[in-house]
């Protein structure tokens, strides 16, 4: 596992229009060489300025240090973990995996405070980890650097990866080890599949105004392959469009994304 290949850009259908993806590439190392990269520093600026304005109520939340104003709720994500959380004795215990600095949990936290016991722990590179303990850390909310350490400590249930699998340089290397861990659940979210037997190494090109631009190597995803990826320890339990899922294509290829979708899995019993 390496979150430093985590990339703070995330999918989302506002910036779709200054988003593209091209190339096909046999070797990280070699997407890496047709890649720009971005201000990894300027980015976290922005993430943890609007972090604190949506801890301090200026805004409902934040995502890639876009601020929101009015409420967005992942409707789809939210019934599942209520649904988990029913089946738990009314408690969510749940680890967000490269979960930046709280984005998807102050997003919908107006329904997830009305879980009885609500443990939300991310998963992230250092210099968020040190922010977010020092800034935005509560009783329901906490930061890790280790995912298995955060594992032993919190035994949480749930595994959340929300639009991160496509930045890592070694993705099933990371799926491995949450399979020897012992998660009854787990939610790929935001991620991009498409209907082939391999996955596509590409390089995704973001201009996005105001925010940051770059370019870095992203993962398409073949959806049979990593269904695969789980069946020896867990059910797949659902396969969803995304709630920003729009399909896109990459330049140089000639199929379009099936689909930005979202898994939902269970452990065999």
């Amino acid at each position: 596992m390496n979150l430093l290949k985590k990339i703070a850009h995330k999918f989302n259908p506002q910036r779709r229009q200054d988003t593209f993806w091209k190339g096909n590439y046999a070797t990280w190392q070699e997407a890496m060489q047709h890649a720009q990269g971005y201000d990894a520093q300027a980015s976290f600026e922005q993430i943890k300025i609007a972090a604190l304005k949506v801890k301090n109520g200026e805004a409902v939340f934040e995502r890639d240090g876009k601020l929101f104003y009015q409420a967005e709720y992942n409707w789809l994500l939210l019934s599942h973990l209520q649904k988990i959380a029913l089946a738990s004795a009314n408690s969510l215990n749940l680890i967000d995996f490269g979960g930046a600095l709280g984005s998807t949990y102050f997003q919908h936290l107006a329904f997830l405070k009305d879980i009885a016991y609500l443990r939300w722990s991310i998963v992230e590179q250092p210099h968020f980890v040190a922010f977010g303990k020092e800034n935005l850390s509560d009783e329901n909310l906490y930061f890790y650097e280790d995912l298995t350490i955060c594992y032993k400590e919190t035994k949480a249930n749930v595994i959340l990866l929300s639009g991160l699998l496509s930045y890592l340089s070694a993705p099933y290397r990371l799926i491995e080890e949450i399979q020897h861990l012992d998660f009854k659940y787990i939610i790929i979210e935001r991620t991009p599949l498409i209907a082939s037997t391999d996955d596509v190494l590409t390089v995704q090109h973001v201009n996005q105004t105001n925010l940051y631009q770059g370019s870095y190597p992203a993962w398409i995803f073949s959806e049979e392959k990593l269904k695969k990826a789980f069946q020896s320890t867990h059910h797949l339990q659902g396969a969803y469009s995304s709630f920003d899922g729009i399909p896109a294509q990459v330049k140089g290829l000639p199929a379009y994304f099936d689909q930005f979708k979202m898994l939902f899995w269970e452990r065999k019993k």
